[in-house]
């Protein structure tokens, strides 16, 4: 594409990764699609670098034409009927196990299937002056949704938030003379490089060589995994976890089914909850938390066996209405393996440290307060159940109704004379029709709400998305919350009150907790509390 009368012609470059393994597998999902490998002639082919190319192109009329075609048809006697084609081109580079593939028109749908997910970012973090970016989009992973964050920069650092993670960069490259002035990185990576398409051999070269550099500064990555073989391995690890769970040797256990459930985007809290564990049409209706124990209760009881079956359990919680919407049981749990591998929302994903490192920064700015040494924060199953016969709420003749959170959240409330919010609760939507309702805090005491919530690390999550139900609808109401009755607030202080239901250790700093899902929701609650200017604690309590 000519710039001007004087300057050379410049070539767009979109470039994908592939791996070795997917290569063979690319080019007979391009074949499949009408793509044909067409010859190169002698001559053209320069400078190769040492890489094989080949060139697969596809000219076909479309199968779905334009339909706005067939509407203005309607209009006129004339006839507007086109045979709409569609075109593409990719160009596979191959070299000692090496694999980029170019694009052109439609190709790109296919190759981005196969591509490596991870090679954009990583020709970002090398070659591009991050103190330089134009552009960045980021995608939250704290939210129960994610959502895109797309940042319109001039000559600005990149930047990202704790649980944010850069997917495209667009910026000046650290050597115009190899990489051309602008680069934009997202799976793919975008050049314009005064070289026609078969004389890019040795810039080829250069990109594996500086892939392979280390980074001083790596940007954050979760990356959904796609290996067929690995996800299997991974589901046998989970299955096995699951099967060999013990509770009374879990000190920070890795598996986690948290305490809540959708409807739609919105969080639904139910304490006195029922749900349904079903797999290969047999199924079993259980009352109370959703915990591991009650998923081995079903395996034992239908004599199922979960390393065959993993995939096939589901789990119904009843919802408002009486009625069990059934969601796989991956979706409710966290799992991480020692190699830096989670699941998260059913989908196994691979984090790097520096991930990690920036979900701890932004969480060391909250305040931690133990109530270790306070006997009136103490959890003990107990002491719980001897107050709650003196205040007569412990539920008589009907023991799977004993809900130490209501007993607990009872005895704070009187410790610190606040106003009792638990179990009460209040519309989802404020103009709805009442339907679903959630739990909007526990406790306040003047301008202060507490989120309370009895278990372990990473069912601590769910206090934190109940906070962050409360913020947006402390948002929408400008800065003022009604209450179940009917009376306001401008809330000042968030206190999420976690209360171990076995550990003893004190928790001294963020790393103690070992849950990615808690620490990511974390984060952002704390980026959106500072925003409404309300300030944020988190308070822990033991089994002493």
């Amino acid at each position: 594409m000519p710039q001007s009368k004087e300057s050379k012609i410049s070539y767009d470059y979109n470039i994908y990764k592939i791996d070795k393994d997917k290569i063979n597998e690319l080019k007979q999902h391009l074949l499949d699609r009408s793509f044909n490998k067409i010859d190169i002639k002698k001559g053209c082919i320069k400078n190769s670098g040492g890489f094989n190319f080949e060139i697969l192109f596809c000219d076909k009329i479309s199968s779905t034409g334009m339909p706005w075609i067939d509407l203005i048809s309607n209009f006129t006697d004339q006839n507007l009927e086109l045979n709409i084609r569609t075109y593409g081109a990719a160009i596979i580079c191959q070299k000692d196990g090496e694999c980029y593939a170019i694009s052109y028109g439609n190709a790109h749908f296919y190759i981005n299937e196969f591509a490596n997910p991870t090679f954009g970012i990583n020709v970002a973090e090398r070659i591009i002056d991050l103190e330089n970016v134009k552009t960045q989009q980021n995608i939250s992973q704290g939210s129960r949704k994610n959502k895109v964050l797309t940042d319109y920069f001039s000559g600005t650092q990149l930047s990202f938030r704790g649980g944010e993670i850069p997917t495209f960069i667009r910026g000046e490259s650290i050597n115009e003379s190899i990489w051309g002035k602008i680069i934009s990185c997202g799976k793919s990576t975008q050049f314009r490089w005064e070289l026609l398409p078969l004389e890019i051999g040795q810039r080829l070269n250069d990109l594996t060589k500086v892939l392979k550099k280390e980074v001083k500064n790596e940007i954050p990555k979760l990356i959904i995994l796609d290996s067929e073989q690995q996800i299997k391995e991974l589901n046998l690890q989970l299955a096995k976890a699951i099967k060999e769970y013990d509770e009374k040797e879990q000190n920070n256990s890795y598996i986690n089914v948290p305490y809540f459930y959708f409807v739609g985007t919105k969080l639904i809290q139910s304490e006195g909850i029922a749900f349904k564990i079903s797999c290969d049409r047999k199924t079993g209706l259980y009352e109370g938390e959703v915990t591991i124990e009650k998923i081995q209760e079903f395996l034992q009881e239908k004599n199922i066996d979960i390393e065959k079956s993993l995939l096939n359990i589901k789990i119904a919680i009843q919802n408002s209405e009486g009625k069990f919407n059934y969601h796989p049981l991956l979706e409710y749990l966290e799992f991480i393996t020692n190699d830096n591998i989670c699941l998260r929302e059913g989908k196994w994903c691979t984090f790097n440290q520096s991930y990690l490192n920036q979900v701890l920064r932004d969480v060391r700015q909250i305040e931690i307060l133990n109530h270790n040494g306070d006997k009136e924060y103490i959890y003990h199953k107990g002491e719980l159940e001897k107050y709650a016969r003196q205040k007569n709420i412990y539920p008589q003749n009907n023991e799977n109704k004993v809900q130490y959170e209501t007993f607990y959240n009872n005895r704070l409330n009187e410790i610190i004379n606040g106003k009792m919010i638990h179990p009460e609760t209040i519309p989802v939507e404020k103009d709805g029709n009442g339907r679903y309702k959630y739990e909007i805090c526990d406790i306040v005491k003047g301008t202060d709400m507490y989120f309370v919530k009895i278990g372990k690390p990473h069912d601590f999550a769910y206090a934190v998305d109940q906070a962050m139900q409360t913020l947006e609808l402390i948002q929408k109401g400008y800065g003022k919350i009604s209450l179940p009755d009917a009376s306001e607030i401008i809330p000042k202080k968030f206190h999420l009150l976690l209360v171990f239901s076995d550990r003893k250790n004190i928790v001294k700093k963020w790393e103690d907790i070992y849950s990615i899902n808690f620490l990511v929701h974390l984060a952002e609650l704390k980026q959106k509390v500072n925003v409404m200017g309300i300030d944020l604690i988190v308070e822990f309590a033991y089994n002493f």
